[in-house]
């Protein structure tokens, strides 16, 4: 995958100019490098992965659609699946793009907790975890693998 280059900006974190190549038979796939965190934006980076598909009446394009099916959860591969179900008069007019979130599907792993059991705690509201719960159980395990 081609890493995508800095467009300048005077201020804040850099804007990603991503260099699309093709990918899923008739989708063009994209990596932007983004903050981990935009406390710091000029500090560590991170990779999102994005797709899009081109509208297929170039001539007649009226712009861009963004899907976001909801989440937290990976968004590619459910947008590739069902892309044939968006309707036809869309898919001609629009390029439709969609990512995966940090932390999910094709993007970087984050560590947002430096344990599962440091996860549970916050899930539960509590300095302490519950007795009984299973941190295996109920922590998200990709949310605090090292990216």
């Amino acid at each position: 995958m081609k890493k995508a280059r800095w467009a300048a900006t005077s201020a804040g974190p850099r804007v990603p100019v991503l260099a699309w190549h093709s990918c899923d038979g008739g989708f063009e796939c994209a990596t932007a490098r983004v903050p981990l965190d935009y406390r710091h934006p000029r500090g560590a980076t991170i990779s999102i992965a994005v797709i899009r598909h081109q509208a297929s009446d170039g001539a007649r394009r009226a712009g861009t659609l963004f899907i976001n099916s909801g989440g937290p959860a990976e968004q590619i591969e459910p947008f590739v699946a069902s892309f044939p179900a968006i309707p036809a008069v869309l898919r001609a007019r629009f390029d439709i793009i969609t990512f995966d979130p940090r932390g999910f599907g094709f993007s970087s792993a984050v560590r947002c907790f430096p344990t599962i059991a440091a996860a549970v705690c916050k899930q539960n509201g509590s300095p302490f975890p519950r007795p009984g719960l299973s941190a295996t159980r109920t922590a998200v395990p990709r949310l605090i693998t090292s990216g």
